[in-house]
């Protein structure tokens, strides 16, 4: 039996959380189309974001040319939303393949590249993370936020679209963010674009 995955699998940027690339785990799940996963996140991005937020950055434009997607780096509990909402060929056995790779990892069993991955933590402190990760799962059901419309933007909030522009997310991701429509996000990023 081959393993789904393994420590090489996981990006840690040092942040206190280690990542599965988008397309790593597209590819565990035996999607079709790995792209479709992002598609998958985006279209669940309150979900999936009730477990903090969804890193992402943009890869170089390939030799082939065209304009790069958003790869999401997804946090355990991220991952496991995601490898849930699929409903892939793979689903289950990567769901099961996360929770002991992490599981490893916590406990020592497996090394990530220059992180150290042997914590000595009390039955306490264990019972304590365990409830924490129990807390996060059973919040998977939060309502998405509402759209606010008709309303003027205030400063904060235009504040708030020129900071997620300046992370590389795109129009929808900000709109779902922070509660606005597309053509307001955009209208506020080429303002703050052509104004410096």
């Amino acid at each position: 039996m081959t393993t789904l995955l393994t420590s090489r699998d996981l990006v840690d940027l040092n942040d206190g959380e280690l990542r599965i690339p988008d397309l790593v785990l597209a590819d565990r799940l035996g999607m079709a189309d790995p792209h479709d996963i992002r598609r998958l996140i985006r279209a669940n991005l309150a979900e999936i974001e009730s477990f903090g937020p969804v890193s992402g950055r943009r890869p170089e434009t390939s030799p082939k040319g065209g304009r790069p997607g958003t790869e999401y780096l997804l946090t355990e509990p991220q991952a496991i939303c995601v490898a849930t909402l699929s409903r892939a060929p793979r689903a289950a056995d990567v769901r099961a393949a996360l929770i002991a790779l992490y599981m490893e990892v916590r406990h020592g069993e497996a090394s990530i590249a220059g992180r150290r991955t042997s914590i000595e933590v009390s039955t306490d402190e264990y019972i304590d993370l365990l409830r924490s990760k129990i807390a996060l799962l059973e919040g998977w059901s939060r309502p998405k936020p509402k759209r606010v419309a008709n309303r003027p933007l205030t400063e904060e909030e235009k504040a708030e679209i020129v900071r997620l522009d300046a992370q590389g997310l795109t129009n929808v991701e900000i709109g779902r963010r922070t509660g606005r429509a597309t053509s307001t996000v955009s209208m506020i990023r080429n303002a703050a674009r052509r104004h410096g």
